[in-house]
């Protein structure tokens, strides 16, 4: 059961995994840089009832297939790709080309050989660090981030959340204020078809929305029918207005 996974998620705690995991992000904790300094006109603690809106873009198959063969041939994952694409959007805006984003990815470890027959939450919370200042091309930013990212998950362990909790003890600033632009990738979690995408299996979408506690700002990529679904998720009223679109 889900619960089973939970606990034996837990026993890792005393593994040497876990030690070198905390080990390294303990290190890294006063090293890391703030979240973007993007314009926003409110203090994210003053909206105490958030009202999300989505925008959403589509790109076509034959573009997002281009894409991503043009990725591969560069040793880029796709996901890398939208990724660093959205860090170059937020660097425009930020006051600092180094910030924080919080990730979302799903962590279904094989610590079972069922493992991957439940049904249950296996998000898990990752941070990256971005740091625009190094690579003058777009590729070069790309690889860097996504060579961050690699070495990151590999201390995967000590999860994004208890870092969080380190990084609010040692900034001394609430928790709203660590991470509250997100990302997060649906891509590759399909059955490698173009036709039918996950999501769509499940029937047709009518109303979504993402709603990320303490994030503000959150962008989700995902394919349909082989075109690529890009959403950005906003509080409307912490931006002026006509920025987000």
């Amino acid at each position: 059961s889900f619960r089973d996974y939970l606990i034996a998620f837990h026993t890792l705690e005393a593994s040497d995994a876990f030690r070198e995991s905390r080990q390294y992000w303990l290190e890294r904790v006063p090293r890391l840089p703030p979240s973007p300094e993007l314009p926003v006109v409110r203090n994210p603690a003053s909206v105490t009832r958030p009202r999300y809106r989505r925008r959403t873009a589509r790109i076509d198959a034959a573009i997002w297939r281009t894409l991503k063969e043009r990725a591969i041939r560069l040793n880029l994952t796709p996901a890398g790709v939208l990724l660093a694409a959205y860090a170059e959007a937020l660097t425009f805006w930020s006051k600092s080309p180094s910030f924080l984003l919080q990730l979302r990815s799903f962590n279904r470890l094989p610590l079972h050989p069922q493992a991957n027959d439940i049904l249950g939450d296996f998000t898990s919370v990752d941070l990256l660090e971005v740091d625009n200042v190094k690579g003058k091309t777009f590729e070069a930013r790309a690889r860097h981030q996504q060579e961050q990212l690699w070495r990151d998950l590999e201390h995967r362990y000590f999860s994004g959340v208890r870092v969080m909790r380190e990084l609010t003890r040692f900034q001394g600033v609430a928790a709203e204020a660590i991470a509250p632009v997100a990302f997060t990738s649906l891509l590759n979690l399909g059955s490698g078809g173009e036709e039918t995408s996950w999501l769509g299996r499940l029937g047709e979408s009518v109303y979504a929305i993402t709603q990320i506690p303490e994030a503000y700002l959150g962008c989700m990529v995902q394919e349909d029918r082989g075109a690529l679904l890009i959403h950005w998720d906003a509080v409307e009223e912490m931006f002026p207005s006509g920025l987000l679109d």
